[in-house]
Order: C-alpha cells, then structure tokens, then sequence
C-alpha cells in the first residue's frame, strides 16, 4: 500500500475582515471608509428646512417606517428601531480576460458591500423627535454616499484586477465591505449601539472593527464619553489598564499598554494623529450596555492582531465617582449584549475564559453538523447541519428580568435565512435548549434599502420581536431515526440532490476530488450516481470530479435534518466489511457510512515518511497504535475495489434535472 495514490492534502482559506478604518490605531469612523461625523452637526434651523422641504414634497417620505405596524401596547417606555440594509455587487465590466482562469478566484465580481444604518420607527416620531431627526439624518446622509462609495471603491478594484490579468498573477477576490449594527442599550435615556464592519482589500487577512455610537434620547445629541464619565483620562485609564493586564492571555499581549493608553483623550485634537505617533491623540471607542460601560480596542489598537480585539467592561457601581449616576439603567429590567467570539473546530483545545463556540466543521461542503458552547470547562451541544461561512461570530448574551440568563447564537444561510441556535447559560452553566431556522421578516424602504426590527427586548424571544417566519424546527432532545420526517418521498430527496448538483455548477458550492477543493468549471469530467450505500432504503448522491479516471475520488451526501450533508470523501470501498476507503500517501483510514450516523472511523494505518526508516503501524478506534506487517497489510486490501461495482455514474452539468 505504500505505493497507493498520492493524494494531496488541500484546504480553503476562508479569509475574513472587518475594519472601520483600516489597521490603523484608534480608529475613528463609524462603520464606513469616511471619518466620522457627529450626527448632531445640523442644527434645529436645517432639521425645521428639512422637514418643510418634505412636506412640499411628500415622496420624500415614501417608504418610511409605517407607524402602523408599531401597535398601542408595543409604544413602551423604548422606541423600537428598525435596521436599514442595502447590498451591492460590482462586476468587471472591462474586455480584459485571463489566459488562466484559475488566476482568477473571484469569477469577474470586483466588490460586494453591505452597508447599514439604524434608524427609529416613525410611530415614535412625535415622543422622541430629536433622536429620530438625528437618526434620520444621520441615515439619510449616508444612504446618499453608499452607491458613490462602492462606485469609487469597485474603479480602484478594477484597476488591480486588470494588472493581474497585464501581469498574470492571480487576483484574490472579490474584495468586500460588510457593515452590521446591534443594539447594547435602550430606555428613555440612552441608545448605545454597537456597529460593525467586515472588510477585505487583498493580503492575508480580512478586518473586523466594532465601534460604539450613544446618544442622550432626550436631546437627539451624540455623547462624547466625557458626557458619561466623572473621572478623569488618567483614572479612567488606570481602571482600564488593571483590566486589560488581569485578561492577558500572556505577557506580550499588552507590552506597552501604558503608553498606548495615554494617547485616548476625551476630545482629541483634529488631525493629530496624521504623521507623529509621538503626538497623536485618538478618542475612545465605547459604548453603553445593561451591565456597564464597555470600551473597545479592535486589533491593533493595542495588542497585535494574532490577539483579537478587547472589550473592556466597567460596571455602573463597581467604582465610585466613575460614571454618572444619570446613566444608570432601572436593575429591575433585563438587557442584552451584543457580542462574539472566534468560531472553533470541535478538534480544537478550546482554553481559556469566557465564553467560547466550536462546531464539527465538514471542509468537503463548509458545514456543521452541531454547535458546542464551551464555559470555564462546562458545555453543551445541539445537533443542527449549518453553513459555515465565517471563524467569528456574532451573538447576544440575554439577560431576562427574572434573572435567567441565555445564548442567542444566529447562524446565517443563504435567502435571507438563519439558523437560531438558544442556550440557557444561567450561573454560567451551559444548557441546550432548541435552534429553529427562520427567514427574516423585511420590508422595502428607500434607494435600493431594505427593513428589519432591531432585537432590543431581553424578555420578548427573538423572532416574535423581529416578526421572523419559523421554516425549520429541531432541537437536542429530537432523535433522527434514518428517514427524515421532512424530507418524505423520493422526489423530496431527490430534487436537493438536484439543487446541490446545480448549485456546483453555478460556482456557489465547491467540488470536491482528491482532497482537492475547486469550482465545477476546473472538473475534468464531473459526474454522479444515486446509490444507496446504507441500505437502508433511500438513496445517497455520490459525486466526483473524473467518471473517468480508474484511480478517482469521489464524496457520499445524504439527508439529515432535510439538509444535503456530506457523509465524507472516499477512494477505495470494502466489500466484506462494508467500509470506505479514504488512502493518502502516508496514510488509509476506515470508515463506516450510514445516513444514522453519518461517517465514523474505523482504523487507520500510518506509513514511515521514509521507506528505510520507521514501522506501519494500524489504529483501530480507541486503542493503542500496533505495528503491521506488508503481508498483513496487504491481506487487509486484497478484497478493495474502487467502488461497489452496480454504482452507475452519469455526467451532469447546467441541464441535469433528477426530478425527472
């Protein structure tokens, strides 16, 4: 067997980024590629002009939030905010093409953006109108730039594209822009916000920056942290650094951590961070939750970027003559807070304090079959096959008025679905407690934006706050017995084969062959069989990339939880004992299939790197390596074939329908 297959070992490199300005220290702009503007710089005289200009003319006020959804008992003490999001996507529209066009990994998109802003719903025009022209404003002006933005963004993009093509090297892409907005705190005194934004222009990596923006509700104004602090930026400083000093997760981490905070100042001087370190000033990056103020360091800021960003949360009580005693929330009502943490493999060792998330990451399709959440050694799972698009995630932390506390994690997929997966972590003790999938509930509104209801209400669930419709349903307790309840017949079955067939066609879902990972375009002969390799009654969809090929690879999918899901990538199958073959150079492993199950490991034998030196060893699951023999190798391979011999493939491409 040591001159089986060499099959190269391959992997995606799912590159990820968020900035609100770059790399830069101390960033200062909200969610967007321009330096912030407070959004209170018009004054009462230009938001009076601004509201007779629309009552001349009424289309201006088209499409807004309709005062009609928000009904008499919903008109609480809090406003409800909508989130206004509009995406963009820029072609190259040149005539320039690759000789190669494996050179090209963004297939001719140049740019995709998000761009979003929160605004307030207009039946709470009336009791808070400053913070709602504020808002407003605030919206408007920045819907304005949005299509400019990526217009000038995508000409820049173009121009690198076709120096890749002039050059021939390859051009990783497409570039994105991807902005988020979440609510920390709102009541009748403030509303804390935490924006965020995901953005990658080439290199290594993407950036993920959040930056806080708070404003007084009365007043419509944008606070500056010197309106919500009593100390001064050496005391605050200090508290700060004894905090940051306590959560390093080493001695590098925050080396001159000191000397960087002394450069935060309350009012920052214009322009002084241009070219002198020495002398630059930077603001603070903050915002306002249930549980206190929160200062942000996005990666760095003040610590490299291998360490991540740091949030800094100082409770309202913990230190006399800190905060404002006017900003205090009521401590009978219940809050969220908006946070996220890095996403990793169930194979990880997962260390360290806080909260932390892994999944069983499949690389042959880029799903999961489950979500883990980890606490100070404690966790708790739920089963649910979901897309994994990024390693950070987005989560709430819902603390409810009666003291329980839970994990709302929201998984997105594609059509505007996602998947919702709920924990109770009360006394930080994990629970499993149910994921649902849901397709958000979205309303038109103005140049090319769309509407959805901001989650603010720690003690109304998720969905009926946002008005999201319930698709799926499954949670830990559900047994799968084989025949998934919701996919019933054949033609079910079937036709999600059929969509994951076209979906590799059209460059959406990677194939699969060899450990090799690449688009159908780049398949030599790609084809398909429907099989079933259980025998359990219902067939399984194999696909590989070479019909052709004696020595070719080739992935097993099945349904479960009424998703495709893959059941592993196989080059050799074993009759007698019913197992899959997956061979490399210096190694075979053995599985079993089933559609219960899914794939699970038999042994594994491990080959020397070098002939003259070292044994084969074989490891059948939870035992000890033993040593084996070439004639004991060989007799475990007599019987392998290729594949069960009645499998029958057939070529697909744009035109298969196996509905049909």
């Amino acid at each position: 067997m040591k001159n089986r297959l060499s099959i190269l070992k391959t992997a995606l490199a799912l590159i990820l980024a968020i900035s609100l300005s770059g790399c830069g220290i101390g960033s200062s702009v909200e969610g967007s590629m321009e330096p912030r503007e407070s959004s209170d710089t018009k004054d009462a005289d230009a938001l009076e002009q601004e509201k007779a200009d629309e009552a001349e003319d009424p289309s201006k006020e088209q499409n807004n939030t309709d005062s009609s959804d928000i009904s008499e008992d919903d008109k609480s003490d809090s406003p409800v905010y909508m989130i206004a999001s509009k995406t963009v996507s820029k072609e190259y529209d040149g005539d320039k093409k690759f000789t190669d066009p494996e050179l090209d990994n963004s297939k001719g998109i140049l740019f995709e953006g998000e761009y979003v802003n929160v605004i307030m719903a207009d039946g709470y025009a009336d009791k808070y109108a400053a913070l709602y022209e504020a808002l407003k404003s605030r919206a408007k002006k920045r819907m304005e730039e949005d299509d400019k933005r990526a217009s000038d963004v995508a000409e820049d993009i173009k121009t690198e594209y076709e120096q890749a093509i002039d050059e021939g090297y390859g051009f990783i892409g497409p570039y994105w822009y991807r902005e988020g907005a979440r609510i920390a705190r709102t009541d009748d005194t403030v509303l804390s916000m935490v924006l965020s934004s995901d953005e990658f222009w080439g290199g290594f990596h993407n950036d993920y920056n959040e930056i806080g923006l708070t404003y007084d509700v009365a007043s419509g104004k944008e606070l500056n942290l010197n309106d919500v602090v009593k100390c001064t930026e050496e005391e605050l400083n200090k508290i700060v650094a004894e905090k940051l000093h306590a959560s390093a997760e080493d001695d590098n981490q925050f080396g001159d951590l000191e000397e960087s905070l002394s450069h935060y100042k309350f009012d920052p001087k214009p322009g002084a961070d241009d070219e002198d370190y020495e002398k630059s000033e930077f603001p603070y990056n903050w915002y306002l939750a249930g549980d206190g103020l929160h200062i942000v360091f996005n990666a760095y800021d003040i610590a490299a970027y291998v360490y991540g960003a740091s949030d800094v949360s100082i409770g309202y009580e913990e230190y006399d003559g800190i905060i404002d005693e006017k900003y205090y929330p009521d401590k009978t009502k219940g809050y969220i807070l908006p946070l996220r943490t890095f996403l990793y493999s169930d194979e990880d060792s997962i260390e360290g304090d806080g909260i932390k998330l892994s999944c069983s990451y499949n690389n042959d399709n880029l799903k999961a079959n489950s979500l883990t959440v980890h606490i100070e050694g404690k966790s708790a799972t739920i089963e649910k096959t979901f897309s994994v698009k990024e390693d950070y995630n987005q989560y709430y932390r819902v603390h409810k008025s009666d003291g329980s506390e839970f994990l709302y994690i929201i998984i997105w997929e594609p059509d505007d679905c996602y998947d919702l997966f709920i924990f109770e972590v009360t006394g930080d003790v994990p629970k499993a407690v149910s994921v649902e999938t849901y397709k958000r509930n979205k309303e038109d509104y103005e140049d090319g934006f769309f509407l959805y209801k901001a989650f603010t209400d720690p003690d109304i669930e998720y969905a009926e706050q946002t008005g999201d419709m319930l698709i799926d349903q499954a949670d830990e307790s559900m047994e799968y017995d084989g025949q998934d309840s919701s996919v019933a017949t054949e033609g079910d079955y079937l036709a999600l084969y059929n969509e994951l067939l076209q979906k590799m066609v059209s460059g959406e879902i990677l194939m699969g062959d060899e450990a090799e990972v690449f688009e159908y375009s780049y398949a030599q002969n790609p084809g398909y069989a429907i099989y079933d390799a259980d025998k359990d009654g219902r067939d399984e969809l194999f696909v590989t990339a070479y019909i052709d090929n004696q020595w070719h690879a080739y992935t097993i999918y099945y349904i479960k939880d009424g998703e495709v899901t893959s059941g592993g990538t196989y080059t050799g199958y074993m009759p007698s004992e019913n197992l899959w073959i997956n061979g490399f150079e210096y190694a075979v492993d053995a599985y079993t299939f089933d559609s219960k199950e899914g794939q699970k490991r038999v042994w594994q034998i491990l080959y020397p790197v070098d002939d003259d030196e070292g044994v084969s060893t074989i490891t059948y699951e939870g035992q000890e390596p033993q040593e084996i023999s070439d004639s004991e190798e060989s007799a475990i391979f007599s019987k392998e074939i290729l594949e069960p011999a009645d499998i029958q493939w057939n070529k697909f491409d744009k035109d298969t329908d196996l509905t049909k």
